[in-house]
């Protein structure tokens, strides 16, 4: 005797022994849903990105092309979906594309919005060896997907003044301090405001110096004035 028990089992009974037999269940496969079946479920999703970056992302302390300097400080405004936790990725790059400089731009207000919001980011980079550059503001897309990826490429000149260290000036001495200049060294030779010591050999020019006149420069410090009789006496021995 065959009995159907219940789904997926059947009751034989053959000769007073009773057998329960289970069949295979039907198998379920599961799909992966599509972006718009998990908008529908209620899964977050990035929002999509404008055709072009300009609608997204504004400069508005530098205008395109404009010469920059270190440290570069960049200001502006974007659209709160161009961010992620308030910030977004900036670099400088020359000509050849090396990268001078990166940054993260932030923004102090909330930045859960799709309406602009403001941004400020700092740029330090060193003397570049091409006269221009792009910054470049890149979308923070922690999501990954490419569809989302958007980049905003702004131009500028560098200007010749990055990084310049101020000209060293030679150390003039105060008024106020007096020197006394005269001659001194083994043969006379030397002209300075102490006693120098020097090795004893003999030049011929060191004759010039006899009538030479010792006193201070105009760099503040003890010579020989170079007139015109002195420059002449050079001029005999030679």
């Amino acid at each position: 005797m065959i009995l159907k028990i219940g789904i997926g089992s059947t009751l034989l009974i053959a000769g007073g022994i009773a057998l329960v037999i289970f069949s295979k269940p039907d198998t379920l496969l599961y799909q992966t849903p599509s972006p718009a079946s998990a908008q529908d479920s209620g899964v977050a999703q990035p929002s999509p990105t404008p055709s072009s970056p300009h609608e997204m992302v504004r400069v508005s302390s530098i205008a395109p092309f404009s010469a920059v300097v270190s440290p570069l400080v960049l200001a502006g405004e974007a659209r709160g979906n161009w961010f992620f936790e308030g910030s977004f990725p900036v670099t400088l790059v020359d000509a050849n594309g090396k990268v001078l400089a990166q940054a993260i731009a932030q923004t102090p207000g909330e930045w859960m919005t799709t309406e602009f919001i403001p941004f400020t980011a700092k740029l330090d980079f060193k003397k570049p060896t091409t006269s221009t550059g792009t910054i470049i503001l890149t979308r923070d897309n922690p999501s990954g997907i490419v569809e989302f990826d958007s980049e905003l490429h702004f131009p500028v000149h560098f200007s010749v003044q990055v990084n310049a260290t101020p000209s060293q000036k030679t150390p003039v001495p105060s008024p106020s301090k007096k020197i006394t200049c005269r001659p001194t060294g083994c043969s006379g030779q030397v002209c300075a405001d102490k006693e120098v010591m020097t090795t004893c050999e003999y030049r011929p020019e060191y004759v010039c110096y006899k009538n030479a006149t010792c006193e201070v420069q105009k760099d503040g410090t003890c010579g020989w004035t170079k007139d015109a009789q002195l420059t002449q006496c050079f001029e005999s021995i030679k």
